[in-house]
């Protein structure tokens, strides 16, 4: 089946990242054409401005275009607002693209720009804007005292790994009175890619596999001063940042239902086998009507790290209900263990 010129030419450019050097031959075992098609689809893309070629033969490399590029780096003071960047900057370079697109970036640049001037501590901004035909792209960099220290610091944290996991749930805020602490929950999910780097540590949320991963590194000439957020939004998505709202809220239009990725609770141990780690894992829960544990790539847990979650908490706090997803068959058979103990009593 022959497909639409239109949908092989956007294909073509959502591939040119994984396949810079090899786009012609990938277009052409793709979509099953010969290598003279898939080039002039190629060949069009260069010539309309959407794709960049640099090189000959087989030094050739393809790149999506920049429509728009723009950094620059914000004083912090009293006065600093967290709309002027935006408003005088970022927003007429992304003219053109779909209202709900605009949005999400609104959201997205003003909340993670207002979180450096309440918390960062940090007397400058360097924020940075990539708009390519296929996505939109925001780095936002301030020199403060680190998110991830910030937060552990407060609220008396184990380690920073284990501020990384509240900060997951959602509704953690060292600043009640500015903030309601949804600002990095709701934008992390509103984004296709969300990343946050502070010094050693690197954090990541794909809402396309609804998946979040944390990587440690042990070198400190990668550590990152302050704390760095880049995220990314496809130019064309058909999503709504009053979807992603309505997914975590109830009736009443509050914000009750969070996800929490198990592999964030691991914290440096090997495996999920104590109360104490359960507990961890548990803390604010009572905040949510609604708690998704989410054990993707979790092999195993233990008979008490189980029974405190779904026995214990789930009997003494009726109001939140705690739903398991991505379970093992491992996992799965603890789990319903515990609740077989619960429901006898």
């Amino acid at each position: 089946m022959v497909k639409p010129i239109n949908f092989v030419r956007s294909m073509i450019l959502r591939s040119v990242a994984d396949h810079p050097t090899d786009l012609v031959t990938h277009t052409a075992r793709t979509f099953g054409m010969t290598r003279m098609g898939a080039h002039k689809h190629v060949a069009r893309l260069v010539a309309e401005g959407q794709l960049v070629k640099q090189g000959r033969a087989k030094g050739t490399r393809y790149e999506l275009a920049k429509i728009a590029e723009r950094m620059g780096v914000v004083d912090i003071t009293p006065e600093t607002q967290d709309d002027t960047v935006w408003t005088e900057v970022i927003e007429p370079l992304l003219a053109g693209i779909p209202e709900n697109v605009r949005y999400i970036c609104y959201y997205g640049f003003t909340e993670m720009f207002n979180n450096v001037i309440d918390h960062s501590e940090s007397d400058r901004c360097l924020y940075h804007l990539v708009r390519t035909p296929v996505s939109i792209t925001f780095t936002i960099h301030d020199y403060g005292v680190g998110i991830f220290d910030k937060i552990a610091k407060h609220f008396n944290l184990s380690s920073r790994r284990h501020a990384i996991l509240e900060l997951s749930k959602g509704k953690l805020t060292s600043f009640p009175e500015r903030h309601s602490g949804e600002g990095i929950f709701f934008t992390s999910r509103m984004f296709d890619n969300f990343v946050l780097l502070s010094q050693d540590l690197f954090y990541q949320r794909k809402r396309e596999e609804n998946a979040e991963w944390l990587i440690e590194s042990d070198e400190s000439k990668n550590w990152q001063e302050g704390t760095v957020v880049r995220m990314s939004i496809a130019a064309n998505t058909t999503r709504k940042a009053n979807d992603v709202f309505l997914e975590h809220m109830d009736d009443d239009a509050g914000f009750s239902r969070t996800h929490v990725p198990m592999t964030l609770a691991k914290l440096g141990e090997g495996s999920f086998v104590s109360r104490s780690q359960a507990k961890r894992v548990l803390a604010r829960f009572e905040k949510f009507s609604e708690v998704f544990l989410d054990f993707r790539n979790v092999d195993e847990i233990g008979q008490a790290f189980a029974d405190e979650i779904f026995r214990v908490y789930a009997k003494s706090h009726p109001g939140t209900q705690i739903v398991y997803v991505n379970a093992n068959p491992d996992v799965e058979r603890m789990i319903q263990h515990a609740k077989r103990n619960a429901a006898d009593g």
